[in-house]
């Protein structure tokens, strides 16, 4: 059946009665690949002589640096536990000490944005910016003029 647009069937009666198909899932061993070849990124990068003028130190912390990145852009884990392992791996490499390490958790600056963050999840899983919105569009919403401009 199609829905008028060349190429795009419409949905099957049964998708359309209310019945979802599911989602491709990966296959479980997909997530260790990935994760097995941001470390061995972060190996290889470790392993490359630093080019003069680079201290070994700062060489070895970019290795760690560019693995997280990638760790977080190809999600083999959630965020947090990607950065969890950046830090750790600083810490138990001796490439930074555990204070250095941790240092920016000390910031009030980096708290704003993670509860911002924790704040900002909580009002999308509840459906709490929704209801807000509801209230405003309830309150203001007696005209459709009304809802775009300032009393």
């Amino acid at each position: 059946m199609n829905n008028g647009v060349k190429g795009k069937p419409s949905a099957s009666p049964e998708t359309q009665a209310g019945k979802t198909e599911t989602p491709h899932q990966e296959p479980p061993w997909r997530r260790f690949v990935v994760m097995l070849a941001v470390f061995l990124l972060g190996v290889v990068i470790w392993l490359i002589p630093p080019p003069s003028g680079v201290q070994p130190a700062a060489w070895h912390l970019l290795a760690i640096f560019v693995a997280t990145i990638v760790g977080i852009i190809t999600k083999p884990l959630p965020m947090g536990a990607i950065a969890l392992f950046g830090i750790a791996a600083t810490a138990l490499t001796g490439t930074l000490t555990i204070n250095q390490a941790l240092s920016g958790f000390g910031n009030s600056t980096i708290w704003l944005i993670v509860v911002a963050f924790f704040i900002s999840r909580g009002f999308i899983k509840t459906g709490l910016g929704s209801r807000i919105a509801y209230l405003f569009m309830a309150e203001l919403g007696k005209k459709t003029l009304r809802l775009a401009h300032k009393r």
